[in-house]
């Protein structure tokens, strides 16, 4: 077992070297909808989760299914809409130049002292378009999180599954719906890392956490949010036990590695995921704040507005490549099913079956085959996608579901045969107005 691995101190001291590394050398600037298909370890508040954390740290990461740093705000739009946006990690991605420049700031006895201070434009950055916000407000600012596979200890479908579950920070439920904010925050896992494995001297993988998220009313201290244990903190574990009537400590596997059977566990891959990790598509973004970044763009005279235009054409290009080969790699089976027998078909089907995750791959829009009841439109749909409320009530009928998990519309009478030059989205031909992104091309 032990040839499987490498140095557990070793590892951990490459891992630790790694992080320090990347805090000397990072530069630059600096709420979501989930896939149906994860099954979720959520830390609720006021309950204790054990869990094991699985994979490399961020800056070490070479695989899809490791963990990965994400950024997202929520933005007002132009149109007063809201947009939940993905910030693409590249640091040349027109949109961090643009907020870099806007933002642009110096300290002044631990001030920070805004250049373009008194700006309508920078205000709105800063606010959100908010006119009384509160001393906590951070405006377009991202929110860092980091998705990560987990084996949840607390139950068997890791184990009956052979597979992993999507860590989640949190989960509310409205009207039957949950949603889930995926990951945890970045702050709790430099705690993890940086403090409770720096001093223990293991890797995260090489050890069971006890986590209890600590709800606003019951935090021990103010800045206090979430308390994080391991199998030697007997007495801290024990207090939990005895207050919540659950035996902690039955969970907890010592293990320091991982069984040959949890290294064989299936893992979501964590990257391109619609609306959780895949970058909102510039072209989105365009349509959305395009009189934002037009106004900033002309007043500073940056003149990036050509490199969003540059950016676009080549996600679009990207977009429709990903999407011949879907298309082609859906039509192999098919293909072979005439030159095989009928058992070397079912073989290759079995192998062209995609991942839970893979199946998220950009073939955006369904077809429904027959007409469903009226759909009767959510705020989080029409703020999701804000082309709906544009449409005439004729063409609402065609709707047969919205799916805000997925980023996905349904129709019906009508084939999604177009392409919305915009968002890169199919829709309806006889339609002037996107449904996706609002787009009129009246």
């Amino acid at each position: 077992m032990e040839q499987q691995h490498t140095d557990r101190k070793a590892r951990f001291l490459a891992a630790k070297a790694a992080r320090e590394k990347a805090e000397k050398e990072k530069g630059g600037y600096g709420g979501s909808y989930t896939p149906t298909d994860f099954e979720y370890v959520v830390l609720n508040p006021d309950k204790c989760s054990v869990l094991r954390l699985v994979g490399e740290t961020i800056e070490q990461r070479t695989k899809k299914s490791d963990p990965l740093l994400v950024e997202r705000s929520l933005i007002k739009a132009d149109d007063n809409s809201y947009i939940t946006m993905i910030w693409h990690p590249d640091n040349n991605w027109p949109f961090r130049q643009l907020i870099r420049k806007l933002a642009k700031y110096k300290y002044e006895d631990k001030t920070k002292i805004y250049e373009h201070k008194g700006c309508p434009l920078l205000e709105r950055y800063l606010t959100n378009g908010k006119e009384n916000p509160n001393i906590y407000e951070t405006g377009w600012a991202p929110k860092k999180y980091v998705l990560m596979n987990t084996i949840d200890r607390m139950d068997s479908w890791c184990v009956d599954n052979k597979h992993t579950k999507m860590l989640a920070w949190d989960m509310n439920e409205t009207d039957g719906r949950k949603f889930y904010t995926n990951g945890i925050t970045y702050g709790l896992y430099k705690e993890i890392f940086d403090v409770k494995c720096t001093t223990i001297g293991s890797h995260f993988e090489e050890v069971d956490f006890v986590i209890r998220r600590f709800s606003k009313n019951t935090r021990p201290t103010e800045d206090m949010y979430y308390q994080i244990m391991h199998d030697e903190e007997k007495r801290a574990i024990q207090n939990w036990s005895d207050k919540d009537k659950v035996d902690y400590f039955s969970f907890i596997n010592k293990e320091e590695y991982l069984s040959d059977a949890e290294l064989a566990y299936e893992r979501y891959d964590l990257e391109s995921i619609p609306f959780v990790s895949q970058p909102t598509p510039i072209g989105i973004i365009m349509n959305k704040l395009g009189k934002f970044i037009k106004e900033v763009d002309k007043k500073y005279d940056m003149g990036l507005w050509e490199s969003f235009v540059e950016w676009k054409e080549v996600e679009t290009a990207e977009w429709n490549k990903t999407k011949a080969e879907a298309t082609e790699s859906s039509s192999t089976p098919v293909t072979k099913k005439v030159e095989s027998s009928k058992q070397e078909v079912e073989e290759s089907n079995e192998e062209e079956l995609p991942t839970q995750v893979e199946k998220k791959a950009p073939v955006p829009t369904k077809v429904a085959k027959t007409k469903t009841k009226k759909q009767e439109f959510t705020e989080e749909e029409l703020e999701t996608f804000a082309g709906i409320a544009k449409l005439s009530d004729e063409q609402k009928s065609h709707i047969s579901k919205v799916d805000i998990d997925d980023g996905t519309i349904e129709f019906v009478g009508l084939e999604a045969d177009a392409e919305c030059g915009t968002c890169g989205l199919d829709m309806p031909s006889e339609w002037d107005i996107c449904p996706y992104c609002g787009t009129d091309f009246s």
